[in-house]
């Protein structure tokens, strides 16, 4: 006789070497409670009985470019977390191919449910870093200047005006942007979500009479206004966006700016973005007016804030114009990023917005200061970012505050390319140093991974896209390193990766996961 669900071996009274069937039937609850399993998925597929029986989490993997079925096995009374990181659709059904509820899992989501070997119950839908409930999704809201976007009464843009192209064709309806002169509007809007506030982005619509250069700079900051509160407060960090006009009464749409930061918003405060020209800026050489027609205001729904906000020491979204060098901190931190030898913001590829850091190699990495927020000595921490390599003919750094020369190391996440495997190092006194956990790991070379190290106060954990990889009980206490934090390679540059890095967040004093998760399926909060 056997278990209903698990299929343990009952014990008899008269059975020699009791201790086999017990040891076997502890193995097969810890694997049932812990473990994780990765099944690539090309075509409409089943879990067999072991995998549905014998693990926590299953991650689906692989490119089957359209949605695909799952059949659970008709033998299981199971509760089973299912990831899919795959490009499109799962559908999870009974073995009769019916039930009730089917799990539907996103693209980046998952699915928690329990299955009675014919219907599905308490199914949860998990959206991006381990939160419960719908995932984020982008959205955005067209703004013309008709009644939505004002000049500031100091400083502000020449007045709503209409410009005749020819007759019987769209005229230009615009606020213009003197040459000489930053000029400033405003745009107010209450969202019905403070979670949407999260990540704020803008794009500019904008035209220009006859000239002879074309540069354009753009800028976008905002602040939120409780009620009841003043309104003499100051905006936040302004995101640039670049572009280039050229021909007389043409229509231009510029990318992105980065994520325009709004300050610790409550439910229904009214949002104040400054929108300006920076005809200072080396890269502004439009020499007439710009004629400003509206925003496309991109932001996110269902992206609740961070409630360890004020924990982050560091996120560096990358979100910048191509080849730019100066993208920094987007932490309350504000450090500045130092883009050494060829690193740069690459909009080629970018894991959620615009953009991400790129490195060749040869030389490359994004460094920032010392901070006492780098120093995690035996506290809880985590560190992540997405990562994509490339080409993996050599190892690489994938962000840590490591740097050998002058004996300046603490801990780092790499890529070993002769294993293959991903490693974490840590050091105690900046000399020493201990390979603590190594995990199997080859990269698909254009695939995108979520990489991330927490600490919780027992166990240090690595995860690749939500699962973990590799664990350590071994406890250090960090040495406190005062070298750079470096991305893209260590603080001396030497262990360069190649490929792009993007949305990099270094958390101290949470642990925040702890355990398998969602990995993210948006960019981190801004605040």
């Amino acid at each position: 006789m056997a278990t209903d669900n698990l299929q343990i071996p009952d014990i008899s009274a008269s059975q020699n070497q009791k201790e086999v069937t017990a040891n076997a039937a502890h193995n097969l609850l810890d694997r049932a409670i812990n473990s994780n399993a990765t099944k690539a998925i090309t075509v409409s597929t089943s879990f067999t009985t072991t995998e549905a029986r014998e693990n926590f989490v299953i991650e689906l993997t692989g490119t089957p470019g359209a949605p695909r079925t799952i059949d659970m096995p008709d033998t299981n009374n199971r509760r089973l977390t299912v990831v899919n990181n795959t490009d499109a659709v799962m559908t999870i059904r009974s073995s009769t191919g019916l039930g009730d509820g089917q799990p539907v899992i996103a693209v980046g989501a998952a699915a928690d449910f329990h299955y009675d070997g014919l219907d599905f119950f308490d199914i949860t839908t998990l959206g991006g870093a381990g939160s419960s409930g719908a995932a984020p999704v982008e959205d955005f809201i067209f703004f013309p200047v008709e009644g939505h976007i004002n000049p500031t009464a100091t400083g502000g843009s020449a007045v709503l005006a209409t410009v005749a192209v020819a007759a019987d064709q769209p005229d230009v309806t615009s606020l213009d942007f003197n040459q000489t002169t930053a000029e400033h509007v405003q745009l107010r809007h209450v969202f019905e979500d403070i979670g949407q506030i999260g990540n704020v982005s803008f794009q500019f619509l904008w035209s220009h009479a006859a000239a002879t250069s074309f540069g354009l700079a753009m800028n976008a900051k905002g602040v939120a206004v409780s009620n009841d509160g003043a309104l003499g407060v100051a905006f936040g960090t302004a995101r640039k966006i670049v572009d280039t006009g050229g021909t007389t009464n043409d229509h231009y749409l510029t990318e992105r700016t980065g994520f325009v930061q709004v300050a610790t918003p409550v439910d229904s405060d009214l949002v104040v973005f400054d929108l300006f020209r920076d005809p200072v800026d080396g890269a502004d050489d439009l020499d007439v007016d710009a004629r400003l027609q509206g925003v496309i205001m991109h932001f996110w729904r269902n992206q609740p804030l961070d409630p360890d906000w004020a924990s982050v020491s560091l996120l560096a979204g990358f979100d910048g114009e191509d080849a730019a060098t100066d993208q920094d901190d987007e932490s309350d931190n504000a450090l500045v990023a130092t883009y050494n030898a060829n690193a740069a913001v690459d909009t080629a590829f970018s894991r959620f917005s615009r953009g991400s850091a790129v490195f060749d190699g040869t030389g490359d990495n994004v460094t920032f200061p010392d901070d006492v927020d780098f120093a995690m000595g035996s506290g809880d921490f985590t560190i992540e970012g997405h990562a994509r390599w490339s080409a993996i003919a050599q190892s690489g750094t994938l962000f840590g505050h490591y740097n050998v020369t002058g004996n300046q190391r603490s801990y780092v996440v790499d890529w070993d390319q002769t294993v293959p495997e991903l490693r974490v190092l840590f050091s105690t006194t900046g000399t020493d140093f201990f390979v603590d956990i190594q995990a199997p790991f080859t990269p698909v070379v254009g695939t995108w991974y979520h990489i991330a190290l927490d600490f919780d106060g027992t166990t240090y954990r690595l995860y690749v896209n939500g699962l973990v990889v590799g664990t350590s009980t071994t406890l250090r206490t960090l040495h406190d390193s005062t070298s750079v934090f470096s991305i893209g390679g260590r603080g001396d540059a030497t262990v360069l990766m190649t490929g792009n890095i993007d949305e990099v967040r270094v958390t101290k004093g949470v642990a925040r996961y702890a355990g398998p998760f969602v990995p993210p399926t948006a960019p981190f909060p801004r605040a």
